[in-house]
């Protein structure tokens, strides 16, 4: 399901998230044996979602910072919290050819291979000090640190969600004026000079069945349909 966003209102509350500590010590073991496939993987600090609501273009939710691993967990065992969401941020990347690019996941990451819009996680850094969580402010962020791409180049193109089950993704699309072939080339000359690259490559899209949807998440899926009217 798609749903276009005109406004989002987030905000962090306190406390821990009860899943995590009731699965500690089979989060411990199931992060122990992802590690041994995928010695770069770092454990760090995540948002995940509770409550999220969407009416008349505006999403609001709250959110609960957890470990990375926990994440993972609850992720690769079905997603057995139903009251959580994994809500994320997504920078659809469009040139002014009519395409698009998604990235492609390198193989030291936990979604290796996998061609999905550049983004991630929101993180505790992502919170302003009022609370809120600046959702548009890490999509911005993550398109530059995985493309070297700026926000402030691009012309907006739309905000919208994806929703998939317990998956969520707030995208915004950016439009540069550059064909995509070009766009696709600075991007990896970036990626080429990245001392922590999380991209492997990018894919391009001039049209839907251009997207390899056995290596996409039903989300990216729904966007590349939603981005081409497909």
């Amino acid at each position: 399901m798609i749903k276009n966003l005109s406004h989002v209102d987030l905000s962090l509350v306190s406390g821990a998230w009860p899943f995590a500590e009731m699965k500690k010590d089979e989060i411990a073991d199931h992060w122990q044996k992802a590690c041994a496939e995928k010695p770069d993987m770092w454990d760090g600090r995540v948002l995940g979602t509770y409550a999220p609501h969407v009416e008349n273009g505006g999403l609001t939710g709250r959110l609960i910072e957890t470990s990375f691993s926990a994440f993972l967990a609850w992720r690769d065992w079905g997603c057995p919290d139903t009251g959580f969401f994994n809500l994320f941020g997504s920078a659809i990347i469009a040139g002014n050819d009519g395409g698009y690019i998604y990235g492609i996941m390198g193989a030291h990451t936990a979604n290796a291979g996998a061609i999905y819009p550049c983004g991630g996680s929101l993180e505790p850094g992502d919170v302003t000090p009022d609370g809120k969580v600046d959702l548009w402010g890490a999509v911005a962020r993550e398109l530059f640190e995985e493309t070297g791409l700026l926000a402030a180049d691009a012309r907006p193109g739309g905000d919208f969600l994806v929703m998939s089950g317990q998956i969520l993704s707030a995208s915004r699309v950016f439009r540069f004026d550059q064909p995509v072939a070009d766009l696709a080339r600075r991007i990896e000359a970036n990626i080429a000079v990245q001392d922590d690259r999380e991209l492997a490559g990018v894919a391009i899209l001039r049209r839907f069945d251009d997207l390899d949807q056995s290596r996409s998440p039903l989300y990216a899926i729904e966007a590349a349909r939603h981005l081409f009217g497909a």
